[in-house]
């Protein structure tokens, strides 16, 4: 495993940068054609119980979810604005 280095952290920024610019092209251009609940073969997927996360599911079939986390131990919660600045949410659902 790396270990931090004097200069490592501008290094590792500038990968992330061109990690996330590769990942771009998943999301950018593309439609979001649905909003649903994640399925429990998706759900199986990532090691994930208890409450359902949001999908979005983009034209080319990208699926897009929100984690609690940056290492994706649970579902998370959707946030945003509307076009007039008022916040809302696509919770975690709970499924009996």
């Amino acid at each position: 495993m790396d270990q931090w280095k004097p200069g490592r952290l501008s290094w590792t920024l500038e990968s992330e940068e061109i990690k996330m610019a590769k990942k771009k092209d998943l999301v950018i251009g593309n439609k979001i054609v649905a909003v649903r609940p994640m399925t429990k073969a998706e759900m199986n997927e990532e090691y994930w119980d208890g409450p359902v996360a949001v999908v979005l599911v983009l034209d080319n079939g990208t699926k897009l979810y929100a984690s609690c986390d940056d290492e994706g131990n649970r579902p998370g919660a959707l946030f945003g604005k509307d076009e007039n600045g008022k916040s809302f949410s696509y919770p975690r659902q709970y499924v009996k």
